[in-house]
This record gives C-alpha cells, sequence and structure tokens, in this order.
C-alpha cells in the first residue's frame, strides 16, 4: 500500500505532517518551524513506498525553470551564474521534463566547462546550484529522480589535505574542549568523533531526528548528501541522553542559540589554540578518522558510503580508496 504525506499549514501557524503507517493507522504531527517539519516528512518519505507513475505535464523545462525562479526568487542560480543559467535554457528550455536523463545533464555540464574554461571545482559549484529545481521536479513527480545531483565531478589532484588523528590525539582534543568549552564546543567535535558527519549536520541537529530509544539519528537529504539513519554508539548514546535539553537544537552556542556553521569555525579556531595540538585539525579531520577507523575495522567502501552519505560511490573511493589499499598513504 503506498502511503501518501500530506504537509500543511495550520492557522496557529503551526506546519502539520500526516500520513499512515504500515497498519493504515492515520498519524498526525505537528511541529513550530518550517523545517522541523520538511525533514520530518523527509523522513517519513524515505521510509514509505514512493509511487512509479509520473506526472506528465504540459510544460517545458524552461518554463518549469521560470515556474522554479518566480517561486524562489533569492535562487543564485540566475543572480550568480546568469551566464550559465542562460546555458542551461538554451539547452534544456524547449525539452519535455519527462525527455531529462542523466547522460544529457553529463553532457551539458562537459558543455559548459568545455564553453566557458572552468574548472572542476567551479562546475561543481554550479551543480549544486541547479541541483534544488532538478529535486523540486523530483517533488512534483516530474521525474523519478535528480538527474544532475546523480552526475559526478572528479575534482582530480586538488583535493584539500586530509588530516588524520590518533587516538592518543582524540583523546588529548576531548579532554581539554570539556575543560575549555564543556556546553559549546566540546559537544559538537564528540558528536563528530562518533559519527562522521558533516559539521553542517551537526550544528543543525535538532532533538526530533534523534531516536534515543531506538540508538539512531536521521539525516536527512541535502543537495551534496542522501538521507540516511545511523545506528548510534552507547557511548555516544549515554552522552546525549544526559545532554542538557533546551531547545528545538541538539547542541547551542554560549548565548543558548542554534549555532551557525560559520559561528561554529570561528569559536572552534579560538579553542584549536587553546588545545595546543601541533596539527592543523579542523571538523573534517574527524570525519576523515572516523572513515579511516571504520575501514580498518574491515567495512567496505560500500557501507562508508551509506555511513557518510555520499551522493556516488566515485566521490568515497577518491577520499577513502587509499585506505582500503594498506593505508600506505595515511599519515598520523
Amino acid at each position: 500500500m503506498i502511503s501518501k504525506v500530506g504537509f500543511y499549514k495550520l492557522e496557529n501557524g503551526k506546519y502539520q505532517i500526516s500520513h499512515r503507517d504500515s497498519e493504515n493507522n492515520r498519524i498526525r504531527k505537528q511541529f513550530k518551524s518550517f523545517r522541523s517539519a520538511k525533514i520530518y516528512s523527509q523522513r517519513v518519505g524515505h521510509e514509505v513506498a514512493i509511487p512509479d507513475n509520473l506526472i506528465k505535464s504540459s510544460k517545458t523545462v524552461g518554463e518549469l525553470l521560470q515556474d522554479y525562479i518566480e517561486q524562489n526568487p533569492t535562487s543564485p542560480m540566475k543572480t550568480r551564474a546568469r551566464a550559465v543559467y542562460e546555458s542551461f535554457n538554451r539547452y534544456f528550455g524547449c525539452m519535455n521534463v519527462e525527455d531529462l536523463n542523466k547522460v544529457l545533464c553529463a553532457h551539458w555540464i562537459e558543455a559548459v566547462k568545455i564553453e566557458m574554461k572552468y574548472c572542476s571545482r567551479t562546475m561543481r559549484t554550479i551543480k549544486y546550484t541547479f541541483s534544488p529545481f532538478f529535486q523540486s521536479l523530483v517533488e512534483q513527480k516530474l521525474i523519478k529522480t535528480n538527474y544532475l545531483g546523480e552526475v559526478y565531478i572528479k575534482l582530480g589532484t586538488r583535493m584539500k589535505q586530509r588530516v588524520f588523528l590518533s587516538e592518543s590525539e582524540l583523546k588529548e582534543i576531548i579532554e581539554k574542549l570539556k575543560r575549555f568549552s564543556p556546553l559549546t564546543t566540546y559537544p559538537v567535535i564528540y558528536f563528530l568523533m562518533h559519527t562522521g558527519c558533516k559539521i553542517s549536520e551537526a550544528v543543525n541537529l535538532e532533538w526530533h531526528q534523534l531516536n534515543l530509544e531506538a540508538g539512531t539519528v536521521y539525516f536527512p537529504r541535502k543537495t551534496t548528501s542522501n538521507a540516511r539513519i545511523l545506528n548510534i554508539s552507547e557511548r555516544l548514546l549515554e552522552f546525549l541522553k544526559a545532554h542538557p535539553r533546551t531547545s528545538d537544537n541538539v547542541f547551542l552556542n554560549d548565548q543558548g542559540e542554534a549555532w551557525t556553521v560559520s559561528s561554529f569555525y570561528k569559536c572552534m579556531a579560538e579553542d584549536r589554540s587553546a588545545v595546543g595540538l601541533n596539527r592543523n585539525w579542523d571538523s573534517y579531520s574527524f570525519r576523515h578518522t572516523f572513515a579511516y577507523h571504520f575501514l580498518r575495522k574491515g567495512k567496505t567502501l560500500q557501507q562508508l558510503q551509506v555511513v557518510l552519505g555520499h551522493r556516488c560511490i566515485a566521490q568515497t573511493i577518491e577520499f577513502y580508496g587509499d585506505i582500503v589499499s594498506d593505508g600506505k598513504n595515511v599519515k598520523f
């Protein structure tokens, strides 16, 4: 049976998600913020069956793009990448939406790269800029999947140098942060160490994404990552159960407000100096170190792809393929 997820804004300003469970019981949940409701609807949509039938649109891709721009006037597609926006319209504008596919998207990416002499890193940024439009087509059931999001762009040798931390270094960092910033930086770093998630996923984490009874955490789908539900280690589970719960957000700054990525980086830079470790570590060092230990325990790159939320296996191989081949290039 297919369960349809309903998304409603109520008169009291709250948002309600409605769906049916596996026993056909009607489930309704209300949320104060649009973001919380959207994350929950994505999780429910991830768990229930998705209809195979698509809706046939009489509009061309260009017309649908114009509709999207009108509904999302702050989208950077047109304001920051006008030449690419015009190229996209020339390439896809007159096309029927059902004719879209991954091959055409990959061809367009390569054509733009050659025509405008952009590097791979710039093309990846452009892909992320246009990907929300494709995701909106998926949500409208006009296409099956985000074809542009599935196009992989290899960055080559310009990848930022990875920093792997030894167990003793991890212990030193976490012990000192616990003394310096017990309620701010320390909890976030502790969470990063045990999950391998991105810093943006950690600082934006909300309590409803955690199921402390089942011992799981849910990360919603993003432009650059897949949705996933991960098991929490017993140590992290006990840590989260004891963590203060005073807001919808799990982790808060010293003002009792939700972090932004930039504000957390600023605070972390100050604490990094106080730690005094002679290594240029950052938030990604904990993600890289998590991946290293995950693979050295005998897990596969495919399993790591799911845990980290990588959109394709090629990205996982690019970052961590050398660890599988005996870890010779890993330096602590």
